[in-house]
């Protein structure tokens, strides 16, 4: 399956949109022959089953779509809750003393690296461990102020 998920979007729409017209082109012929077959010349005879069957493949299709699209807006919002938390951590880091500050900083930016090459990198689970590493890692804080980065800013907020 892997090597699916490497062709270009364009090519995949592009063999499914054969596919389609393969399977339409064959069943269209074949009705013509069972048509022919049964003695029948009105082929209009069958409208009624087509109208039902494309008022279904509509219905389907338009669930798909919502669904895709619930999926792609929940995705976004927990994205953007993700980028104020660490640009509101970010801003309280600032605000730290001197030596703890910097580390601080270094610790923030090694994190933000790590969720950067997570997404990049199809969700890979070692890249996703040392993300997760990185998130409970408060560096020169105490163990007692240790809390995830969303965490952090969801009750300070």
């Amino acid at each position: 399956m892997s090597w699916l998920e490497t062709l270009p979007l364009t090519v995949i729409a592009l063999a499914i949109l054969a596919a389609l017209l393969a399977a339409a082109t064959i069943g269209y012929r074949g009705h013509l022959w069972l048509l022919h077959r049964s003695g029948e010349t009105e082929p209009e005879s069958h409208d009624h089953l087509l109208s039902a069957v494309l008022g279904l493949l509509a219905l389907l299709l338009g669930f798909t779509f919502s669904l895709a699209l619930n999926r792609y807006e929940a995705r976004r919002d927990l994205v953007v809750q993700e980028a104020n938390a660490i640009g509101t951590t970010w801003l309280r880091t600032q605000l730290l003393e001197s030596p703890n500050n910097t580390a601080m900083s270094g610790l923030l930016r090694g994190y933000l690296d790590a969720r950067l090459a997570w997404s990049e990198a199809d969700a890979e689970p070692e890249v996703w461990r040392q993300t997760v590493a990185l998130q409970q890692n408060c560096g020169p804080l105490p163990a007692r102020r240790c809390v995830p980065i969303p965490i952090r800013n969801s009750h300070a907020d």
